[in-house]
């Protein structure tokens, strides 16, 4: 029983490293939610039943919100990069702009992965 929870234990913390990976190159460096949202989205709903095999119930909860629409599933997106990274020890930050778009104004979201350790 203990070999193979270690074993899902090691899968989790490989799948947190992909996901994390892919959004972000580097620690302490911001990135514009749309591109992490670009970056991911393909990657967590072709093997979402993979992640849904690995995962616990608390990070499950927003991997089943993702659809193929990438602008609905941006916000459950960012909710999953919060919780994966608070589960492995790390932070997630927001940063906020607003800019001004043909008169009008737009906020702009960036985020960046801190290490805690």
């Amino acid at each position: 029983m203990k070999t193979k929870s270690k074993a899902l234990k090691t899968q989790r913390a490989e799948l947190a490293i992909i996901i994390s990976r892919r959004c972000f190159p580097k620690y302490n460096e911001f990135v514009k939610a749309d591109e992490i949202v670009a970056n991911v989205h393909s990657l967590l709903l072709d093997n979402k039943d993979k992640f849904l095999a690995a995962f616990t119930a608390r990070v499950r909860a927003t991997l089943y919100k993702v659809t193929p629409d990438r602008q609905s599933s941006k916000r459950h997106i960012i909710s999953l990069l919060r919780r994966l990274s608070s589960y492995y020890g790390n932070v997630l930050v927001s940063k906020r702009r607003s800019t001004v778009y043909n008169g009008r104004a737009i906020s702009v979201y960036e985020y960046a992965l801190l290490r805690v350790n």
